[in-house]
């Protein structure tokens, strides 16, 4: 049985996936690489992951070449991540918010056009 694969059978059919994994690291231990790995690439789940040399990188959808046994590189992918995902974050706000006013301004087919002020 596996992380993933297991999920709806151990919590309920109404389970909710990732839709992303993200693996600072892709051992579990010294010597065994982690099963949810595998288990997201059975499952179709895309992963990004520290990939150090020590590492196979083959189940990972978006490898990152790197150090993943130093704090500080670990503490520099940490703060790479949280800043492209706050990044995304406001920029999807921004967008939700033009296509808000987009869709208010849209009139219906058929109405004649607003008058210019």
């Amino acid at each position: 049985g596996g992380l993933l694969t297991n999920a709806p059978i151990q919590y309920s059919a109404g389970v909710r996936l990732p839709n992303l994994l993200i693996f600072l690291t892709t051992f579990n231990n010294v010597f065994e690489p982690h099963v949810a790995i595998r288990d997201a690439a059975k499952m179709s789940i895309p992963t990004v992951a520290v990939v150090d040399t020590n590492s196979n990188p083959s189940l990972i959808t978006y490898p990152i070449p790197g150090n993943d046994d130093s704090p500080s590189a670990i503490h520099l992918y940490l703060s790479l991540f949280k800043t492209t995902i706050l990044r995304a974050k406001e920029k999807r706000r921004h967008l939700e918010a033009l296509f808000r006013l987009q869709k208010k301004s849209a009139r219906p087919m058929g109405a004649p056009p607003m008058p210019r002020s």
